[in-house]
């Protein structure tokens, strides 16, 4: 049973030592049900028990979904159970791992008398106009010109990479720097958390998995974040040499790690 946040299984030794053991991954339990849906007998047992087991059901991001989700979806529908799907085709993401978009429509399609269309017209995310005409010109393949702007003039910063986010402007602060790789990275990405926490009201995007790398116990460490890291933090703003501070840090996780190994804080 999962009862914190922690690392799953990185290498492939591991993972076959597992599956060795006769436990299945995700995609062996996908295989077993495709096979199940093509029997019609066990189908019909599938749509009795999703009809007694669920009254309503939600798909989100439904564009993503592969042909197995689909018929799952339609076999629901099928069954009286109220499917409602959400999703918008131009945020497909996952083509490279077998979605396919196009057979949200036939699905729509097949089961007309049970989906009924609604338009999306707002957003939480943006007010205003600006955003929706931006979006429905690019979707008609029109070109569009933005234009350059003090960092100073804008409200929220979005970016692909999060390096480009640390070059826009010294008033910008990114919730994250990179992909959390080794324990500089991890230790690194929790001092960030207490300025994102104290200056946005946010967590820094990656804390738990930080945490998880350091192999510190949760729990205490939450408790003296503040504590052990905002003096690094006044540290680097009073002009200290980073590269110092990044040493104190270090020094600090390790003495982390060992306060665990020996029985907490």
């Amino acid at each position: 049973m999962v009862t914190k946040p922690a690392r799953g299984v990185g290498a492939k030794a591991k993972h076959q030592s597992i599956l060795g053991q006769g436990i299945v991954d995700h995609e062996d339990v996908r295989h077993v049900l495709r096979a199940v849906l093509e029997d019609v007998d066990l189908r019909a047992l599938i749509s009795d028990w999703l009809s007694s087991s669920y009254r309503a059901i939600i798909i989100d991001e439904v564009y993503d979904a592969d042909e197995l989700d689909i018929e799952v979806a339609r076999l629901a529908a099928d069954s009286g159970s109220s499917v409602t799907t959400i999703g918008d085709p131009w945020q497909a993401l996952y083509k490279w791992r077998g979605a396919q978009p196009h057979l949200v429509a036939k699905l729509l399609e097949a089961t007309t008398d049970r989906f009924n269309c609604r338009i999306l017209s707002q957003s939480f995310r943006f007010h205003g106009t600006q955003m929706p005409e931006l979006a429905a010109a690019l979707r008609r393949g029109e070109k569009a010109s933005l234009p350059p702007i003090s960092s100073e003039d804008i409200d929220v910063a979005l970016a692909r990479r999060w390096r480009d986010l640390w070059r826009v402007g010294d008033n910008v602060l990114p919730l994250a720097f990179r992909n959390v790789e080794n324990k500089s990275d991890a230790a690194i990405l929790l001092l960030l958390d207490v300025v994102t926490k104290s200056r946005l009201g946010e967590n820094a995007h990656g804390r738990e998995s930080a945490i998880a790398k350091l192999k510190i116990d949760r729990d205490s460490f939450l408790q003296k974040q503040r504590e052990i890291m905002e003096p690094l933090v006044a540290r680097l703003m009073a002009g200290e040499d980073a590269v110092t501070v990044l040493d104190a840090l270090r020094d600090t996780v390790k003495w982390l790690f060992a306060i665990k190994r020996v029985g907490g804080v």
